[in-house]
């Protein structure tokens, strides 16, 4: 209600908004009744007292009482007739108090009115009367009409919120709609059916008694929405009792007789059901706004059900491939599975076991109700095993692929083919032999060529067209190929083996007599040697005795040395470890070496770096290595002459000996082969006297390592770990 406050320069005199003709007969009760009578708003005039002077008819229609009665009655009188109709009567007595305390104010509000016809919305104006002179003399009221305009309001905002109204889940905003709907017509029962075929499907439901079960839905020829749905248009029902074949419906039979309702449409424009309102009020008249106001509804309700069919079938799609990836990856499982149990059958040496043991594992993989592998073995034909249709054990079989076209043409390609072959009993054996329709032929390479076929069979024609089922195929082929060509290179792997085994036991002996044939030789031509020398010493009557004395003694250092250097090339044997001073073994070294330092005119010098140089080792080997590694140096040097040092000293942890030569030094492509046995850079050595002295090296725990520059010199470096003196 709104309420506003008139000033009082308003009811002077001649303020009132009013123009009168000058000299205007004085004609007041003939004008206010031409007034009243032609006015379409419905007008009451009280006085001070409040008590009715004059109202007009649209006033009795609207409140439904006689414009003589309401002039007649007292104030009592008259509020007990409209009383009755007024929805909320004790709002509106409080307001006439409000209204009568405050007699110079205008009010205006909205009053809701239960009629017989529906409810009924009135526009209510009141404000004071005065007369020429400004005073008060009454109060007129005016009542308009504005059912209509609030029922187009109420539709726009009803539909504007429906539009805005939004939800992730279709089923929410069809929900909505519908209660939406039961709202708008004063809680009649509202109703989405969805046809499927027959049968009316009561989707969704608003309004229905509360605590009574209502149907799930209806036979379509047993319901108003039959009309609505053949002539694809709005249907209304206003009293179902005024047609017999109305009346005989479901709905009328429980007293439903009052029916609007409109086909909600598919995306394809044909209606897949409707949205309907029914009720017993059938004194209230359906209009147009309201089949306006359904059809709207209609719209939004079949888009919400073509978006709610659009994420079903998404879901159901969603689901089937989740369901086909399910199958497909347990597929995937068996087939890992028999792959893995495949692989356990590489240590088998028996061809035949093998493609026995494989054809087990390939039955009944992928469905397929058959299978077989058939390999060549030397002959013409293909040997294996196969498990027929309904078979429970695989049994031995040979195959002719010159006899049969599908197999002779496989059997021809010169490389194994990646496309399946698809044959049936009448074009292939294999076919016949499984006693299926259909088999899946792959062949099997265990080289060049093609060396047998891997063979599965249906009663239906295999899916080798699908991408999944085809992978499935190609894997368990290429396990096959696999284990085949790996249990044939595995026997060529062991025949080489044997022929290498032969092969380098008889190089070793040759190599042995040949070492032992080069090592006898330079041995006896060593002792030769010496032996001439000492037979032309002691053949010289005139020599001086010490001098033929002390020659002797240089040619039987040489001796010394020569053993020294067969025992080193001797099998290692146990040998106890002790407490030796390297300066000591140097100085033997020095010592025993001296003579062919000498004969070839190298200079010899030994330095010591600091006191105490004591390892861990056998004496004789560490002399064996340093004497090697010092003739070594000293044979470098032969034709040239140099000098050749021995050096030891503490590093770290560890003492190193050095025997550094100024010879032509060592080329960079000989360093790496430099300690391998039986390679040699002179053409009548061994090639054991480098590598026996890295054996001694790592025997003793330690290392031994070369520096050459050519034209500079060699360095040999050994490096043994330093112990304490007892």
């Amino acid at each position: 209600m709104h309420r506003s406050k008139v000033r009082d320069d308003r009811f002077e005199p001649g303020n009132d908004g009013v123009a009168l003709r000058p000299n205007l007969e004085p004609q007041p009760t003939a004008t206010l009744r031409a007034i009243l009578a032609a006015i379409d708003h419905g007008v009451l005039l009280t006085d001070l007292d409040h008590k009715s002077l004059a109202c007009n008819r649209v006033f009795g229609e609207i409140f439904g009482v006689e414009p003589t009665a309401v002039v007649s009655d007292d104030v009592e009188g008259v509020r007990s007739r409209v009383l009755p109709i007024i929805r909320d009567a004790d709002a509106w007595l409080r307001n006439l108090d409000e209204v009568y305390a405050n007699p110079l104010d205008q009010f205006e509000d909205d009053l809701v009115l239960d009629k017989g016809t529906g409810e009924a919305v009135v526009r209510r104006f009141t404000g004071p009367v005065v007369d020429s002179e400004g005073r008060l003399i009454g109060r007129v009221w005016t009542f308009q009409d504005v059912t209509r305009e609030r029922r187009a309001m109420r539709m726009r905002e009803a539909l504007q919120e429906l539009s805005d109204f939004y939800s992730p889940e279709p089923r929410d905003v069809l929900r909505k709609g519908i209660e939406m709907a039961s709202r708008f017509f004063d809680g009649a029962i509202s109703i989405l059916s969805v046809r499927k075929g027959d049968w009316l499907e009561f989707s969704e439901v608003a309004g229905a008694p509360p605590g009574v079960p209502f149907p799930p839905g209806n036979e379509v020829s047993d319901s108003y929405c039959q009309y609505a749905i053949e002539s694809v248009r709005p249907f209304l029902v206003q009293d179902a009792r005024q047609s017999p074949a109305l009346a005989s419906l479901l709905p009328a039979r429980f007293g439903q007789n009052r029916y609007l309702g409109a086909p909600v449409m598919s995306a394809q424009g044909s209606p897949v059901g409707t949205i309907c309102v029914l009720d017993h009020r059938t004194e209230i008249i359906f209009d147009d706004a309201d089949v306006q106001f359904l059809s709207m509804l209609a719209l939004r309700v079949g888009s919400e059900l073509a978006r709610e069919e659009n994420i079903r079938q998404r879901i159901e799609q969603q689901e089937r491939e989740v369901a086909r990836q399910r199958r497909a990856l347990g597929t995937t499982r068996t087939v890992l599975s028999a792959m893995n149990e495949a692989f356990d059958l590489f240590g088998s040496d028996s061809r035949k076991a093998l493609v026995k043991s494989q054809v087990r594992i390939l039955h009944g993989l992928l469905d397929y109700e058959a299978c077989g592998l058939f390999v060549a073995e030397g002959g013409k034909d293909w040997e294996g095993f196969a498990y027929a249709a309904g078979a429970d054990r695989p049994r031995s079989a040979k195959v002719a692929p010159e006899r049969c076209q599908v197999l002779s043409r496989i059997a021809s390609a010169q490389d194994r083919q990646r496309d399946f072959v698809v044959a049936t009993p009448e074009a292939c054996v294999l076919a016949k032999m499984l006693g299926t329709s259909y088999i899946v032929l792959a062949p099997i390479s265990l080289g060049t060529g093609v060396s047998g076929v891997v063979a599965f069979g249906n009663p239906t024609a295999p899916p080798v067209d699908d991408e999944h089922h085809r992978a499935h195929l190609e894997a368990l082929v290429e396990q096959v190929n696999l284990l085949l060509r790996t249990q044939s290179l595995k026997r060529e792997l062991v025949e080489t083996g044997d022929e290498l085994e032969t092969t380098s036991r008889q190089l070793v002996e040759s190599e042995k007599l040949s070492v032992a044939g080069t090592l006898a030789a330079s041995t006896a031509h060593d002792i030769r040697n010496i032996l001439s020398t000492l037979s032309i010493l002691l053949n010289e009557r005139h020599a001086d005795p010490e001098w033929a004395l002390s020659a002797v003694r240089d040619q039987l250092d040489r001796f010394s040395l020569l053993s020294h250097r067969l025992l080193s090339y001797a099998k290692p044997r146990m040998v106890s470890h002790s407490m030796l001073d390297v300066a000591e073994v140097l100085e033997y070294v020095v010592e025993l070496t001296g003579a062919l330092a000498r004969i070839h005119g190298t200079k010899l010098e030994r330095e010591v770096e600091g006191r105490g140089l004591w390892v861990m080792g056998e004496r004789h080997q560490l002399e064996h290595l340093i004497v090697n590694l010092v003739i070594n140096a000293i044979q470098a040097m032969a034709d040239s002459g140099g000098s050749v040092k021995l050096r030891a000293n503490h590093v770290g942890a560890n003492v190193v000996v050095e025997v550094i030569d100024t010879g032509k030094g060592i080329v960079p492509e000989d360093l790496s082969t430099l300690f391998q046995p039986f390679l040699s850079g002179r053409t009548d050595g061994t090639g054991l006297g480098l590598y026996s002295c890295r054996r001694i090296a790592q025997e003793h725990g330690g290392t031994l390592e070369v520096e050459s520059k050519i034209g500079v010199g060699t360095t040999f470096r050994v490096t043994l770990a330093a112990s304490r003196s007892i």
